[in-house]
């Protein structure tokens, strides 16, 4: 006998076992002046800050999109550091972990993320290194973004 809810768990598991890159293609995400979001020293450690750099085509600056995720190198997660909703709240890497601190929406090209607010660039400063975090939107340029792969 067909047992559909077996079925759909196995399909499930098969998804979840899948290798990011054959989810999405990778893609770079540029901001403020054409620069890129960048995760500092392309370090893979949790709670590692993502930051503003020139676009270089470095593991540190490609990214995946995967069920509301941003996901970048080492497989992890664009994270709002401790989920704390406060504007001027730094943005990191962290494992993915399903957390409402990691979801983020793509809309009329800003990043949407926790308590709705959007992913900024700290002071509207493009220099290399400058931290990224949320902020209330204010339809500015250091929140606007565009993917490019």
């Amino acid at each position: 006998m067909f047992n559909k809810s077996r079925l759909l768990r196995k399909i499930a598991l098969s998804c979840a076992l899948l290798p990011i890159s054959l989810v999405a293609n990778a893609f770079s995400i540029h901001g403020l002046d054409g620069k890129c979001l960048d995760v500092r020293f392309s370090n893979t450690a949790n709670g590692t800050p993502v930051q503003l750099w020139d676009c270089n085509g470095s593991d540190a600056q490609n990214w995946y999109f995967d069920r509301g995720r941003v996901i970048g190198i080492g497989g992890k997660c664009l994270d709002v550091q401790y989920a704390i909703t406060s504007n001027g709240t730094p943005v990191q890497i962290w494992d993915c972990n399903g957390t409402p601190a990691q979801n983020w929406g793509f809309i009329d090209n800003s990043f949407l993320g926790l308590a709705g607010r959007c992913l900024d660039v700290r002071s509207a400063n493009s220099n290399n290194g400058t931290p990224v975090q949320i902020w209330d939107c204010v339809n500015q340029p250091q929140q606007k973004w565009w993917l490019a792969n």
